[in-house]
């Protein structure tokens, strides 16, 4: 490491250097042989010779910038080619606020110069220009008072020069003055040629990372911002902003990390810096050793486990010597302890199956995570000396390691038994459908696996009990659910159901005008005579018409459900009837050939008038259509052949049966 006394002169002659040489070989920038006056300058002005080239602009107005920046007045609205002063690479073209369209230009020693508020612009970021290429067009964009071509020169990195100094001109072998005029030499120069691309980490904030005690790293400071630091740096601790070399960053895996530096140019003075962060003021120390090592490597103390530090690396002064490779390799270490070795795993062995548990570990010495593995069919994640699994069908080993850089701990194993958990039932066996009154019946289901037990729910009115695949229950006419579920040591399982439902048939009859009807809906019907108890032939709808005085009854099924209505006695057969609301008539009861039917107080609708046998053969049927609320018509039945028949006169509002003889 070179001594502080030999830092101090070495920063001092730096400086001297960069005062002298700095701005040196800078030509005015626009067209040879045209002359433009100096309308401004910056505070403080320029010092030393005028070195006026053409006389002072005595009438003039002065007013000076608040900071270094020279403006040369150029012609209103005419084409004012504005050239580079030196050679060097464009760092940036485009609007830029109050400067308007803005041309940066970096040069080999790593200032900057500006040229501000053109017209046009007709190079791009990148671009590598040589002296005298045309820039851009002068004019008067962003905040600017009329044509002119607004220069500045700035340090390292774009920033102003903490000296305010002004650059010096070849033509004047001066730094120009307000109101005096000054003419170019410029020359024209190519605007084209391959850039030199800097690395992708020649800044702080795109630091490339690398990983302590892993791979070595390649790196170059080839085309990297000035790669000057002692201009920028009192020695390793820098006190203003960096010029922007190579970055590296890695994550501290231990109080105490070394950086190496390794196979660059024997002519390559390289230098490693270690920062806590990018901003001013985050170095926290460098190596800069004597002569030029083949391999460098530097230890750094004190640093907190789980920070990011940032390695700076660049060459002493690439400016006046470069290096005749620039290129470098570059690694981090440090001492790694292996994790210390985990005792054993807490947590239940005997578990059920769709369950949720928890197993941990006591946390290890230098362990930075856990590894754990689960038996097939379990799912739960973690990094830490605890794990919350659920639980699938299956047993097996769950398995547990501590890790860290260096790497992993024995691996420690617990054999886990798992019950399964009930599945549902299979379907119920058993009657579904049940008929009036109570019953014995038996309902089933199937084995389930790892059940002990099974539990059986009945409907409400119903008795019965078991814990096996088996109940017989008594039931009490009624319906309802039935639920069985199996059980084990893990618990119940999902329910099965079968939904019975009772058949509860009415056996009731009306009688009504000599007709019987049945009032249950939906079923089929048999009529009969209760003198005989055999059927009517053809009687099997849910209303009958007897033909002659007796007593009659209606069989009734639904379903498996059978049920028989009392007997009804039919005493009158009604040969002739009037109602009367509506004095409806049928005349003469018995006839030989013509039947008048008649009626008053019918709704105005459509009236059916059926005449239908005793065995329900359909002989007349015949539609009306009622005016004034009366009916009044005539059937001619001489062809009918003798016996009993039915009228029937119905519509939406009214049915009624006439019984008439025909003779």
């Amino acid at each position: 490491m070179k001594s502080k006394i030999q830092l101090i002169l070495c920063l001092f002659m730096l400086q001297f250097f960069a005062l002298e040489v700095y701005g040196q070989g800078f030509k005015l920038p626009w067209n040879s042989g045209v002359s433009h006056y100096v309308s401004r300058t910056g505070s403080p002005a320029p010092t030393g010779p005028t070195g006026s080239s053409c006389g002072p602009n005595s009438v003039y107005n002065y007013t000076a910038h608040g900071y270094v920046a020279i403006d040369f007045d150029t012609p209103n609205n005419v084409y004012d080619p504005v050239r580079a002063v030196k050679a060097g690479v464009v760092v940036f073209a485009g609007w830029n606020g109050g400067y308007g369209n803005l041309v940066r230009v970096r040069h080999s020693d790593g200032t900057q110069t500006y040229y501000a508020h053109n017209d046009a612009i007709f190079v791009s970021t990148g671009q590598s220009v040589q002296q005298g290429c045309i820039l851009a067009d002068g004019g008067d964009t962003g905040n600017s008072f009329g044509d002119h071509i607004h220069f500045e020169w700035r340090d390292v990195g774009g920033v102003p020069f903490s000296d305010n100094r002004y650059p010096s001109f070849l033509e004047c072998s001066c730094k120009v003055k307000a109101k005096y005029c000054y003419t170019s030499t410029n020359s024209n120069g190519p605007c084209t040629g391959t850039p030199c691309t800097a690395p992708t980490n020649d800044n702080c904030s795109n630091a490339t990372t690398i990983i302590s005690n892993g791979p070595t790293l390649s790196g170059t400071v080839k085309c990297a911002t000035g790669s000057f630091g002692a201009n920028q740096c009192d020695g390793c601790n820098c006190s203003s902003p960096d010029d922007l070399d190579v970055y590296f960053k890695f994550v501290a895996q231990a109080t105490s990390h070394t950086v190496t530096l390794s196979n660059y140019a024997s002519n390559f003075d390289g230098v490693i810096e270690l920062r806590s962060g990018c901003s001013l003021g985050t170095n926290l120390g460098c190596y800069d050793p004597s002569g030029v090592p083949n391999s460098i490597s530097r230890t750094f103390n004190g640093l907190t486990v789980g920070q990011t530090y940032y390695v700076r690396i660049f060459e002493w002064d690439n400016i006046n010597t470069p290096p005749s490779s620039p290129t470098f390799k570059v690694k981090v270490t440090h001492i790694c302890p292996l994790p210390g070795n985990i005792q054993n795993i807490s947590g239940n062995t005997s578990i059920c199956s769709n369950t949720t548990q928890t197993y941990s570990v006591a946390a290890v010495s230098n362990a930075t995570s856990y590894t754990w593995t689960l038996p097939s069919g379990w799912t739960g994640t973690s990094t830490s000396n605890s794990i919350t699994v659920n639980v699938g069908n299956n047993g097996g080993q769950i398995s547990v390691k501590a890790n860290n850089n260096c790497g992993s701990s024995d691996l420690v194993t617990k054999q886990i038994d798992v019950s399964i958990m009930p599945s549902t039932p299979s379907t119920i066996a058993g009657k579904s459908t049940l008929c009036e009154g109570p019953s014995q019946e038996n309902y089933s289901i199937s084995p389930v696996s790892g059940a002990t037990s099974f539990t059986w729910t009945l409907p409400s009115g119903w008795t019965g009990s078991s814990n096996s695949t088996l109940i017989s229950a008594t039931t009490d006419g009624t319906g309802g659910t039935i639920k069985v579920k199996a059980n084990s040591g893990c618990g119940s399982g999902p329910e099965r159901t079968l939904e019975v439902t009772a058949i509860n048939l009415d056996n009731t009859v009306n009688y009504i005008n000599g007709e019987l009807t049945a009032n249950a809906a939906g079923a089929s019907y048999q009529w009969i005579d209760c003198s005989t108890n055999y059927p009517i032939n053809g009687a099997t709808n849910q209303s009958f018409i007897p033909n002659q005085i007796g007593d009659y009854a209606v069989v009734l099924t639904m379903g498996n459900c059978i049920d028989t209505s009392a007997c009804v006695s039919v005493s009158d057969l009604g040969l002739t009837y009037s109602d009367q609301t509506i004095q409806l008539i049928a005349y003469p009861n018995p006839t030989r050939n013509t039947v008048s039917i008649a009626g008053k107080g019918l709704n105005n609708e459509k009236h059916h008038i059926r005449f239908t046998n005793v065995q329900g053969q359909v002989f007349i049927h015949e539609e009306f259509s009622i005016n004034n609320n009366k009916l009044d018509t005539q059937f001619d039945i001489s062809k009918l052949p003798s016996g009993l028949y039915f009228i029937t006169i119905s519509s939406s509002t009214l049915k009624h049966v006439f019984k008439l003889e025909k003779i």
